[in-house]
């Protein structure tokens, strides 16, 4: 399965609109979205200015971020303390069409004759509107066939279809990656309590 049929009634090539940031360029499907330009208003900074958490805390608990988060300016840059839990059942939103599928680890038990004692089910809720999950699919796909996740693909050979996200924090004392496919989600952290311990 590939991301373009996940998001089928996106046709190649159409135009993409959100408010009032246009993309200045086309999609095709040999082209990533991190090659557009956003055009931003003074109107929109005007709203960031009024309240500039609100909205982006709302965004990240409706997709599944239950930890605390300090209200910063730099939260749009990643600066919020997330747990690999909570950054990979979020990201999982973006293949799942902008659904959030909270995560469980037990689906089914059986006794030892097979039969069924109890069936459990993730519960959904939209997260995220379709389009905007297929604009992130999109843009994550570039940082694996081009980007800073490129290494997934030059040096391991990885291949088929697959986003995702690196991350570091400052000083590198944390070390980021959430990928996923259209079937699968994962993240990986490598990092240590004490700020101090880093990598070089």
């Amino acid at each position: 399965m590939k991301f373009n049929e996940i998001f089928s009634e996106f046709e190649a090539g159409k135009p993409i609109r959100r408010k009032s940031w246009p993309l200045n360029r086309r999609i095709s499907n040999k082209e990533n979205l991190s090659l557009c330009n956003f055009d931003y208003s003074a109107d929109d900074w005007e709203v960031w200015e009024e309240s500039p958490y609100d909205e982006l805390l709302e965004e990240m608990r409706k997709m599944g971020v239950g930890c605390h988060i300090d209200e910063t300016y730099s939260l749009c840059v990643g600066s919020a303390d997330i747990s690999v839990f909570d950054m990979v059942s979020a990201y999982n939103t973006f293949p799942s069409k902008g659904v959030y599928v909270t995560p469980i680890f037990v689906t089914r038990i059986e006794d030892r004759y097979g039969n069924l004692l109890g069936e459990f089910h993730n519960p959904k809720r939209e997260a995220l509107g379709e389009h905007t999950a297929f604009l992130m699919a999109n843009l994550m796909q570039g940082v694996v066939n081009s980007g800073t996740g490129v290494r997934l693909r030059a040096k391991y050979g990885l291949k088929g279809e697959i986003a995702g996200k690196t991350g570091t924090t400052n000083n590198q004392s944390d070390g980021w990656f959430i990928g996923y496919t259209p079937k699968l989600t994962a993240g990986v952290w490598v990092g240590a309590e004490d700020r101090s311990i880093h990598f070089e």
